[in-house]
């Protein structure tokens, strides 16, 4: 159960037009969200990645360079 300070954070949450909207496109699964003239934009993937983080109080992890002579997908 969530206490009520959890709670009336919730609630003032729930206020925000532009959450609500935010929400409402990810709802729907709009593929917009994260297209740049018909490509995935890596960028705002990121960036909505980082700031969800965030909402969700995650600490960052530190970043780690992928090091390998031979990729293949």
């Amino acid at each position: 159960m969530l206490d009520e300070e959890s709670k009336k954070e919730l609630l003032d949450l729930s206020k925000s037009a532009g959450l609500r909207e935010s929400l409402r496109k990810l709802a729907f699964g709009s593929p917009a969200l994260f297209m740049d003239n018909g490509e995935v934009d890596a960028d705002k993937w990121i960036d909505f990645l980082t700031e969800f983080g965030a909402m969700m109080n995650h600490e960052p992890r530190p970043f780690k360079r992928i090091v390998a002579r031979h990729m293949v997908l």
